[in-house]
């Protein structure tokens, strides 16, 4: 017996997306009503006021940014009542929740990019499993700048699978253009993270440079 199962809503959808993609999602959502607000604001001006229709949009758009030139100004009754309840109170609330979100987006990328959890679209990179237990800053730093030198290379982008580094990336690293995920080689999900599948080159180092089986080991 077959049984009917109910779609997910829109809601429990969005649930299972990451945080940047619900933050993104909200985004877009209060941008597309926020155009529809702005639309008919120019629609009813143009309408109502003895304006072109380029002279109702420019009304519009310098009374949502708040600039307020005082070269147009509503004067009709429907004018101003829209002005002030799709303007005013709408579009301006709406402007604001905008920014508010697209701030909160950078601080969660950041954060994300500091403890090597951000998902970068990449592809023909160089992935690096694991790091040295002693010296990993200078031998990504000495390795990166090799690469650099070598021609086809020179802006080819290197990720590093580690468990290390969970405050971030040293300076001098980020500034060689390296970046990192916070994960292990023996992670099928970490793997897929730093898209090894179409990388160019996959560089596996020991976990242990001083453990004799550590070789075996890490490429079993």
């Amino acid at each position: 017996m077959q049984r009917n199962r109910r779609p997910l809503n829109p809601e429990h959808q969005l649930s299972h997306l990451p945080m940047s993609g619900i933050i993104r999602s909200r985004i877009k959502r209060l941008f597309t009503i926020l155009g529809g607000l702005l639309v008919t604001q120019v629609v009813i001006i143009w309408a109502a006021e003895d304006l072109t229709l380029f002279e109702s949009a420019w009304m519009t758009m310098t009374t949502l940014v708040t600039v307020g030139y005082g070269d147009f100004a509503p004067q009709t009754i429907i004018g101003r009542l829209s002005t002030v309840l799709l303007m005013f109170i709408a579009a301006i609330t709406l402007l604001t929740l905008i920014v508010s979100d697209y701030i909160e987006y950078r601080f969660y990328r950041r954060e994300r990019i500091l403890t090597g959890r951000w998902i970068y679209a990449m592809k023909d990179h160089i992935v690096i499993v694991n790091t040295p237990q002693t010296g990993g800053e200078q031998y990504f730093s000495r390795f990166a700048s090799q690469m650099r030198a070598v021609p086809g290379y020179e802006t080819v982008p290197i990720i590093i699978l580690t468990s290390q580094f969970p405050n971030g990336l040293p300076p001098e690293l980020a500034d060689n253009g390296l970046v990192h995920f916070h994960g292990s080689g023996s992670d099928p999900e970490a793997l897929k993270a730093v898209h090894a599948g179409s990388a160019r080159h996959i560089v596996v180092l020991a976990a242990d440079e001083s453990d004799p089986t550590s070789d075996s080991l890490t490429f079993d």
